[in-house]
């Protein structure tokens, strides 16, 4: 990943998108290069499509009508409808902004329930669940170990928390870099 943000043919569409939830562009353009590198081509492992590897069963309950991911305006249109949707959940139980989105950010990446079994671990472990950084992050690195996936408080049980936990921290590496870099509006 670069350290500077290059112009990418769907900048208007992440600024007009991100505006509808209220998000910097530059943190959609972030998740976006974390997500697929601007290839919109890209199908992941997991069947994940396009811009933001919107999943084909997401992008149907999303927008039963239209679930062509397949296409940059639709993708990225259901991918920030996704997050806006994760967000106006989290922002109501995490009262920081930012840290209610790198919850919403993490459980894009690896689901509300996962996120929620991180948030019961932190408290069991005398730690923050409302606060993402050094207390629910390094809970949700440890679902993938049996001794905390199977804890009384998991009910989700295993997950790939390290990618969630890397997802997140390089979105927002990716973001401060952004913010330094102005592009006039256009």
């Amino acid at each position: 990943l670069g350290d500077v943000y290059k112009r990418q043919p769907y900048d208007a569409i992440i600024k007009q998108n991100a505006k509808k939830i209220g998000w910097d562009w530059r943190l959609i353009a972030a998740q976006i290069s974390v997500e697929s590198g601007f290839h919109n081509d890209k199908v992941s492992w997991a069947g994940a499509e396009g811009l933001m590897q919107i999943m084909p069963a997401t992008a149907k309950y999303l927008s039963p009508n239209d679930t062509s991911t397949h296409l940059p305006t639709q993708n990225i249109q259901l991918g920030v409808k996704l997050n806006g949707i994760l967000y106006d959940y989290w922002k109501n139980i995490i009262p920081d902004s930012i840290q209610a989105i790198k919850f919403s950010l993490a459980s894009y990446n690896i689901g509300k329930g996962h996120v929620m079994d991180a948030r019961r671990l932190a408290e069991k472990n005398n730690l923050n669940p409302n606060i993402w950084d050094q207390n629910v992050d390094l809970m949700i690195a440890k679902l993938s170990q049996r001794s905390y996936y199977r804890n009384d408080v998991v009910r989700h049980g295993y997950c790939r928390g390290l990618e969630a936990y890397n997802y997140v921290n390089r979105i927002f590496f990716l973001y401060q870099n952004y913010l330094n870099f102005e592009l006039p509006n256009k």
